[in-house]
């Protein structure tokens, strides 16, 4: 009996030496057989700008994972940072072709809307979604796909106000100089006013809430250069029909119209190495209204940003002449589509 055991407990021992030595080997052949679903996407956009990542910062695309649309910090996965090419292609922060990182969402069943923001240049404070919301969709599902129809008229966006804007009619302004009480001093200001006397707004463009992220800037370019030009910011506003941040330049003599514009009177109020306007009807200047980013800082807050709004010439002119401005704002857009996972 004695022999007897000793052999058993000799083949128990060599089974189990065989087992740890067979066992990753058994392991990897049962993982052969188990196909780990994957989630594949695609992207594309419309009407998106490239934009200059040292001043403007990159869009970045996010998801919400939450039935309820409400888009708090914990809400969000970020599904990468992105740039548009000269060639309309998307690219990441290195030039390459953009990919969506989707392993950061392992359950895109439980996606409920999708937004592209704009978010602030390298180093960057934090991994929320900025306040400069660019457009967004929610969930539609379609031949087992979720498709997202992104839009600038999306609610956690501008809303109705992006429709607004992309059909305004055309704007209005005039040269002219109130703070100085002095007609002849008509060539050294311009006010976004449809008639001489500015009572009445020559912008018909929305208000939009300071909680939304933008707001509307007009500026003067000089074109002397053409690699350089110079912009003059008028001023930056949420409403078209009162006036805009921006006085540094009025005469001190009266108070300007209750409408954006600006008068160049004061030396004293341009940045450094800018030449002082003293007649826009010159023919080497521009005026232009943009929609800007809330967040802006640095160099950003002196260039415009890519989402034009009106842009025109200003004209060799008599006092009292009434400027118009063709809309030329081309609303962005996008397409975001996932497959469906696989049920395990």
């Amino acid at each position: 009996m004695t022999q007897e055991k000793e052999i058993m407990k000799f083949l128990r021992l060599s089974f189990l030496i065989l087992l740890v030595i067979l066992l990753p080997y058994l392991l990897n052949s049962c993982g052969d057989d188990v196909v780990n679903p994957k989630n594949v996407g695609e992207f594309s956009v419309q009407n998106l700008k490239p934009l200059n990542t040292v001043v403007d910062g990159m869009y970045e695309l996010w998801v919400s994972i939450v039935t309820t649309g409400d888009h708090d910090d914990n809400a969000l996965r970020t599904l990468g940072k992105f740039n548009v090419s000269s060639t309309g292609s998307l690219i990441d922060k290195n030039g390459n072709t953009f990919q969506l990182s989707l392993s950061r969402v392992p359950d895109i069943n439980k996606i409920a809307d999708a937004i592209v923001t704009i978010e602030p240049p390298e180093p960057e404070s934090d991994t929320i979604p900025s306040e400069a919301r660019i457009m967004g969709g929610v969930k539609n599902v379609e031949n087992g796909k979720l498709i997202f129809d992104l839009s600038m008229n999306y609610n956690e966006v501008l809303g109705s106000r992006a429709d607004l804007i992309d059909n305004a009619p055309d704007a209005k302004y005039v040269l002219a100089a109130p703070t100085t009480g002095d007609t002849n001093l008509y060539k050294k200001g311009a006010w976004f006013s449809a008639n001489i006397n500015g009572t009445a707004a020559g912008l018909q463009l929305p208000v939009i809430p300071d909680t939304l992220g933008w707001w509307y800037e007009a500026w003067i370019v000089d074109t002397t250069q053409q690699d350089v030009y110079q912009f003059y910011d008028m001023g930056r506003f949420f409403n078209p029909a009162a006036a805009d941040d921006n006085q540094r330049c009025d005469s001190i003599l009266t108070s300007g119209w209750n409408l954006p514009g600006q008068d160049w009177i004061r030396q004293s109020c341009y940045p450094v190495n800018f030449t002082p306007i003293t007649d826009l009807t010159a023919g080497k200047y521009k005026i232009l209204v943009t929609l800007e980013p809330h967040f802006e800082q640095g160099v950003a807050l002196s260039v415009p940003f890519v989402f034009k709004i009106y842009e025109g010439r200003i004209t060799d002119q008599t006092y009292g002449t009434i400027n118009s401005l063709t809309n030329i704002f081309d609303m962005p857009g996008g397409l975001l589509k996932l497959s469906l996972a696989t049920n395990q």
